[in-house]
Protein backbone atom coordinates (compact mmCIF):
# COMPACT_ATOMS: atom_id res chain seq x y z
CA UNK A 1 0.00 0.00 0.00
CA UNK A 2 1.12 3.18 -0.72
CA UNK A 3 1.96 5.72 2.10
CA UNK A 4 -0.31 8.46 1.20
CA UNK A 5 -3.03 5.88 1.36
CA UNK A 6 -2.18 4.55 5.05
CA UNK A 7 -4.12 5.71 7.84
CA UNK A 8 -2.36 4.77 10.83
CA UNK A 9 -3.25 5.68 14.14
CA UNK A 10 -1.58 5.04 17.67
CA UNK A 11 -3.86 5.91 20.62
CA UNK A 12 -3.74 5.36 24.70
CA UNK A 13 -6.35 6.53 27.13
CA UNK A 14 -8.80 9.10 26.35
CA UNK A 15 -5.58 10.30 24.34
CA UNK A 16 -4.06 9.89 20.39
CA UNK A 17 -0.71 9.90 20.84
CA UNK A 18 0.42 9.38 16.87
CA UNK A 19 0.08 8.26 13.93
CA UNK A 20 0.07 8.60 9.99
CA UNK A 21 -2.40 9.67 7.71
CA UNK A 22 -2.48 11.36 3.59
CA UNK A 23 0.90 10.84 3.69
CA UNK A 24 2.06 13.00 6.60
CA UNK A 25 3.12 12.13 9.95
CA UNK A 26 1.45 13.78 13.03
CA UNK A 27 1.95 13.25 16.92
CA UNK A 28 0.15 14.43 20.30
CA UNK A 29 1.70 17.56 22.07
CA UNK A 30 2.47 15.24 24.90
CA UNK A 31 4.43 13.36 22.89
CA UNK A 32 6.22 16.07 20.17
CA UNK A 33 10.00 14.97 19.30
CA UNK A 34 9.52 11.89 21.17
CA UNK A 35 7.77 9.18 18.95
CA UNK A 36 8.30 7.77 15.66
CA UNK A 37 6.91 6.16 13.31
CA UNK A 38 9.75 5.18 10.10
CA UNK A 39 8.44 5.79 6.70
CA UNK A 40 10.65 2.98 5.27
CA UNK A 41 9.01 0.45 8.14
CA UNK A 42 5.73 1.81 7.23
CA UNK A 43 6.07 0.69 3.67
CA UNK A 44 6.83 -2.66 4.68
CA UNK A 45 3.84 -3.21 6.55
CA UNK A 46 5.34 -2.36 9.69
CA UNK A 47 3.34 0.02 12.45
CA UNK A 48 5.66 -0.28 15.11
CA UNK A 49 5.95 2.64 17.74
CA UNK A 50 8.85 3.94 18.97
CA UNK A 51 8.80 6.35 22.21
CA UNK A 52 12.18 7.59 23.00
CA UNK A 53 12.61 9.11 25.51
CA UNK A 54 10.18 7.67 27.83
CA UNK A 55 8.35 9.34 30.81
CA UNK A 56 7.22 7.81 33.93
CA UNK A 57 4.01 8.77 33.18
CA UNK A 58 4.06 6.84 29.65
CA UNK A 59 2.58 3.89 31.52
CA UNK A 60 -0.35 2.75 30.01
CA UNK A 61 -2.47 0.46 27.24
CA UNK A 62 -1.31 0.96 23.75
CA UNK A 63 -3.52 0.73 20.77
CA UNK A 64 -3.02 0.62 16.75
CA UNK A 65 -5.47 1.27 14.55
CA UNK A 66 -5.45 1.05 11.34
CA UNK A 67 -8.40 3.23 9.19
CA UNK A 68 -10.25 2.64 12.63
CA UNK A 69 -9.74 -1.41 12.60
CA UNK A 70 -7.95 -2.41 16.03
CA UNK A 71 -4.43 -4.03 15.26
CA UNK A 72 -2.99 -4.80 18.63
CA UNK A 73 -2.58 -3.37 22.14
CA UNK A 74 -0.21 -3.50 24.21
CA UNK A 75 0.41 -2.77 28.23
CA UNK A 76 3.68 -0.12 28.54
CA UNK A 77 4.92 -0.19 31.82
CA UNK A 78 7.56 2.05 33.03
CA UNK A 79 9.64 0.91 35.92
CA UNK A 80 12.52 3.22 37.89
CA UNK A 81 14.87 1.27 39.91
CA UNK A 82 15.69 3.66 43.12
CA UNK A 83 17.07 3.09 46.42
CA UNK A 84 15.08 4.06 49.44
CA UNK A 85 17.83 4.93 51.50
CA UNK A 86 20.13 8.28 50.74
CA UNK A 87 23.20 8.51 52.53
CA UNK A 88 24.98 12.38 51.98
CA UNK A 89 27.86 14.06 53.54
CA UNK A 90 26.96 17.55 55.53
CA UNK A 91 26.41 20.64 53.42
CA UNK A 92 25.62 18.30 50.03
CA UNK A 93 22.53 17.69 48.13
CA UNK A 94 20.65 14.99 48.51
CA UNK A 95 17.86 13.54 46.18
CA UNK A 96 15.06 11.87 47.54
CA UNK A 97 13.10 9.99 44.86
CA UNK A 98 9.85 9.97 44.16
CA UNK A 99 7.90 8.81 40.95
CA UNK A 100 4.07 8.27 40.58
CA UNK A 101 1.24 7.84 37.67
CA UNK A 102 -0.18 11.06 36.54
CA UNK A 103 -2.83 11.90 33.69
CA UNK A 104 -0.91 13.27 31.06
CA UNK A 105 -2.87 15.48 30.13
CA UNK A 106 -2.53 17.45 33.21
CA UNK A 107 -0.53 20.24 33.57
CA UNK A 108 1.70 21.09 36.80
CA UNK A 109 -1.05 23.02 38.62
CA UNK A 110 -3.67 20.29 38.57
CA UNK A 111 -1.55 18.31 40.45
CA UNK A 112 -0.83 17.73 44.37
CA UNK A 113 2.22 16.98 45.29
CA UNK A 114 3.67 17.05 49.40
CA UNK A 115 6.29 15.84 51.46
CA UNK A 116 6.48 15.02 55.01
CA UNK A 117 8.90 14.21 57.73
CA UNK A 118 6.85 12.58 60.67
CA UNK A 119 4.17 15.35 60.99
CA UNK A 120 6.36 18.59 59.13
CA UNK A 121 5.25 19.27 55.76
CA UNK A 122 8.39 19.68 54.38
CA UNK A 123 7.07 20.58 50.97
CA UNK A 124 3.80 20.99 49.83
CA UNK A 125 2.55 21.93 45.35
CA UNK A 126 -0.44 22.68 45.16
CA UNK A 127 -2.50 24.21 42.20
CA UNK A 128 1.22 25.03 41.23
CA UNK A 129 2.01 27.18 44.43
CA UNK A 130 5.17 25.61 46.24
CA UNK A 131 4.96 25.96 50.27
CA UNK A 132 7.90 25.08 52.48
CA UNK A 133 8.57 24.62 56.36
CA UNK A 134 10.16 27.59 58.04
CA UNK A 135 13.19 24.95 59.13
CA UNK A 136 13.73 23.91 55.08
CA UNK A 137 13.38 27.88 53.77
CA UNK A 138 14.49 27.60 50.57
CA UNK A 139 16.63 24.58 50.39
CA UNK A 140 13.82 22.29 49.32
CA UNK A 141 13.42 22.10 45.39
CA UNK A 142 11.01 20.39 43.24
CA UNK A 143 11.44 20.44 39.47
CA UNK A 144 7.87 21.70 38.39
CA UNK A 145 8.78 20.57 34.49
CA UNK A 146 9.12 17.12 35.92
CA UNK A 147 6.23 16.93 37.85
CA UNK A 148 3.33 16.25 34.74
CA UNK A 149 5.96 13.88 33.85
CA UNK A 150 5.55 11.15 36.71
CA UNK A 151 8.62 13.05 38.91
CA UNK A 152 7.85 13.90 42.40
CA UNK A 153 11.91 13.57 43.46
CA UNK A 154 12.68 16.44 45.96
CA UNK A 155 16.05 17.81 46.53
CA UNK A 156 17.42 19.01 49.50
CA UNK A 157 20.40 21.53 49.29
CA UNK A 158 23.14 22.42 52.15
CA UNK A 159 21.85 19.43 54.26
CA UNK A 160 22.37 19.66 57.97
CA UNK A 161 22.78 16.14 60.13
CA UNK A 162 19.21 17.65 61.88
CA UNK A 163 18.04 16.42 58.07
CA UNK A 164 18.38 12.65 58.44
CA UNK A 165 15.28 10.92 59.14
CA UNK A 166 12.23 9.37 57.10
CA UNK A 167 10.65 11.34 54.48
CA UNK A 168 7.25 10.65 53.22
CA UNK A 169 5.75 11.47 49.39
CA UNK A 170 2.40 11.08 48.65
CA UNK A 171 -0.08 12.74 46.11
CA UNK A 172 -3.93 13.44 46.29
CA UNK A 173 -4.82 10.32 43.79
CA UNK A 174 -2.14 7.42 44.93
CA UNK A 175 -1.83 8.48 49.35
CA UNK A 176 1.66 7.37 49.77
CA UNK A 177 3.92 7.02 47.03
CA UNK A 178 7.54 6.02 48.71
CA UNK A 179 9.07 6.66 52.26
CA UNK A 180 12.72 7.52 52.19
CA UNK A 181 15.38 6.92 55.02
CA UNK A 182 17.70 10.00 54.94
CA UNK A 183 21.16 9.79 56.64
CA UNK A 184 23.15 13.44 56.74
CA UNK A 185 26.77 12.24 58.23
CA UNK A 186 29.85 14.64 58.75
CA UNK A 187 32.92 13.62 56.53
CA UNK A 188 36.17 11.96 58.25
CA UNK A 189 38.55 13.56 56.07
CA UNK A 190 42.64 12.91 56.65
CA UNK A 191 45.37 14.19 55.25
CA UNK A 192 48.77 12.56 54.80
CA UNK A 193 52.03 13.87 53.72
CA UNK A 194 54.02 10.72 52.66
CA UNK A 195 57.24 10.61 50.59
CA UNK A 196 58.40 7.78 47.57
CA UNK A 197 58.60 4.58 48.09
CA UNK A 198 57.04 4.70 51.65
CA UNK A 199 53.03 2.91 52.68
CA UNK A 200 49.97 3.91 53.33
CA UNK A 201 48.12 2.21 56.10
CA UNK A 202 44.49 2.67 56.77
CA UNK A 203 42.53 1.66 59.76
CA UNK A 204 39.76 -0.23 58.58
CA UNK A 205 36.41 -0.91 60.70
CA UNK A 206 35.13 -4.28 61.42
CA UNK A 207 32.30 -4.35 59.30
CA UNK A 208 32.24 -5.58 55.29
CA UNK A 209 33.64 -2.29 53.42
CA UNK A 210 35.47 -1.44 50.18
CA UNK A 211 37.86 0.76 49.36
CA UNK A 212 38.07 3.17 46.30
CA UNK A 213 41.00 5.55 44.77
CA UNK A 214 39.75 8.58 43.12
CA UNK A 215 42.55 10.57 41.47
CA UNK A 216 40.34 12.38 38.60
CA UNK A 217 36.66 11.85 37.56
CA UNK A 218 36.18 8.23 37.89
CA UNK A 219 36.92 6.39 41.27
CA UNK A 220 38.79 2.89 41.32
CA UNK A 221 38.24 -0.09 42.70
CA UNK A 222 41.24 -0.75 45.34
CA UNK A 223 39.53 -3.65 47.94
CA UNK A 224 36.42 -4.98 49.41
CA UNK A 225 36.79 -6.41 52.61
CA UNK A 226 34.45 -9.06 54.40
CA UNK A 227 34.29 -10.37 57.70
CA UNK A 228 37.21 -12.66 57.76
CA UNK A 229 38.95 -12.12 54.18
CA UNK A 230 39.59 -9.45 51.70
CA UNK A 231 39.78 -8.96 47.82
CA UNK A 232 41.91 -6.67 46.73
CA UNK A 233 43.70 -5.09 43.06
CA UNK A 234 46.01 -6.95 41.77
CA UNK A 235 49.27 -5.39 40.02
CA UNK A 236 52.78 -6.40 39.34
CA UNK A 237 54.08 -5.50 42.76
CA UNK A 238 51.05 -7.09 45.26
CA UNK A 239 51.12 -3.55 46.63
CA UNK A 240 47.23 -3.84 47.97
CA UNK A 241 46.91 -6.06 50.97
CA UNK A 242 44.35 -6.08 53.84
CA UNK A 243 46.20 -7.71 56.90
CA UNK A 244 45.19 -7.28 60.81
CA UNK A 245 42.28 -4.53 60.01
CA UNK A 246 44.63 -2.51 58.16
CA UNK A 247 44.75 -1.56 54.42
CA UNK A 248 47.86 -1.06 53.20
CA UNK A 249 49.56 -0.04 49.43
CA UNK A 250 53.09 -0.34 49.14
CA UNK A 251 56.07 1.39 47.73
CA UNK A 252 54.05 4.90 47.06
CA UNK A 253 54.57 6.70 43.91
CA UNK A 254 52.98 10.01 42.47
CA UNK A 255 50.66 8.28 40.91
CA UNK A 256 49.12 7.07 44.25
CA UNK A 257 48.46 10.53 45.01
CA UNK A 258 44.74 11.39 45.66
CA UNK A 259 41.92 10.57 47.63
CA UNK A 260 41.17 6.91 49.01
CA UNK A 261 37.33 6.46 49.89
CA UNK A 262 36.45 3.87 52.52
CA UNK A 263 32.35 2.77 51.96
CA UNK A 264 29.94 0.01 53.08
CA UNK A 265 29.72 -2.79 51.27
CA UNK A 266 26.60 -1.54 48.99
CA UNK A 267 28.44 1.78 48.54
CA UNK A 268 25.82 4.29 50.22
CA UNK A 269 27.71 5.42 53.11
CA UNK A 270 31.34 6.91 52.91
CA UNK A 271 33.07 5.62 56.53
CA UNK A 272 35.94 7.41 56.09
CA UNK A 273 38.45 9.28 53.58
CA UNK A 274 42.04 9.42 53.44
CA UNK A 275 43.55 12.45 51.11
CA UNK A 276 47.52 11.36 50.64
CA UNK A 277 49.89 13.54 48.88
CA UNK A 278 52.85 11.75 47.64
CA UNK A 279 56.44 13.75 47.63
CA UNK A 280 59.47 12.85 45.90
CA UNK A 281 61.72 11.52 48.23
CA UNK A 282 64.66 13.84 49.91
CA UNK A 283 67.79 13.91 47.62
CA UNK A 284 70.48 11.77 48.89
CA UNK A 285 73.30 14.53 49.55
CA UNK A 286 70.61 16.00 52.31
CA UNK A 287 70.91 12.34 54.04
CA UNK A 288 74.41 12.20 53.65
CA UNK A 289 74.91 15.57 55.15
CA UNK A 290 72.77 15.32 57.90
CA UNK A 291 74.33 11.72 58.68
CA UNK A 292 77.92 13.48 58.78
CA UNK A 293 77.12 16.17 60.57
CA UNK A 294 75.00 13.86 63.45
CA UNK A 295 78.27 11.96 63.32
CA UNK A 296 80.44 15.13 63.94
CA UNK A 297 78.10 15.84 66.93
CA UNK A 298 78.53 12.32 68.60
CA UNK A 299 82.09 11.84 68.52
CA UNK A 300 82.48 15.42 70.10
CA UNK A 301 80.30 14.53 72.57
CA UNK A 302 82.09 11.06 73.40
CA UNK A 303 85.70 13.26 73.11
CA UNK A 304 84.24 15.43 76.01
CA UNK A 305 82.94 13.42 78.41
CA UNK A 306 86.26 10.94 77.76
CA UNK A 307 88.99 13.82 78.13
CA UNK A 308 87.70 16.94 79.89
CA UNK A 309 88.29 15.64 83.52
CA UNK A 310 91.99 14.52 82.22
CA UNK A 311 92.56 17.96 80.90
CA UNK A 312 91.55 19.56 84.05
CA UNK A 313 93.64 17.48 86.60
CA UNK A 314 96.86 18.11 84.39
CA UNK A 315 95.82 22.20 84.23
CA UNK A 316 95.10 22.20 87.55
CA UNK A 317 98.86 20.01 88.66
CA UNK A 318 100.64 22.82 85.87
CA UNK A 319 99.22 25.45 88.03
CA UNK A 320 100.74 23.97 91.51
CA UNK A 321 104.26 23.38 89.55
CA UNK A 322 104.01 26.61 88.42
CA UNK A 323 103.58 28.55 91.61
CA UNK A 324 106.26 26.47 93.50
CA UNK A 325 108.56 27.51 91.00
CA UNK A 326 107.85 31.38 91.59
CA UNK A 327 108.50 30.89 95.69
CA UNK A 328 112.49 28.63 94.37
CA UNK A 329 113.08 32.04 92.51
CA UNK A 330 112.12 34.57 95.28
CA UNK A 331 113.91 32.81 97.99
Amino acid sequence: MALNELNIQWSTTNQVVAGFSNGKFFSDPAFKNRVLLPNKSLEKGDFSLTINPTFYSDYGHYECYQAKTLIRKWLLNITVSYSTEVHVSVGSTAILPCYSHVDRQLDSNNIDVQWKKGDTKVLDFHNGKMDRDSEYSFRTILDVESVPKGVFSMSITETKTSDSGHYQCQDHYHGILSIISLDVYEENILKLHLYDGESLKILIPPEEVQIEFINGDSPQWLCSIFVDWASCKKDTYARYKYKNGHFSVGHLTKADEGRYTVKTANGYRKIKEVYVQVASSPPIVMYTCWSILCLILLVSICIQKRFWPRAGTIKKKDHKDFYSLLRKTAS
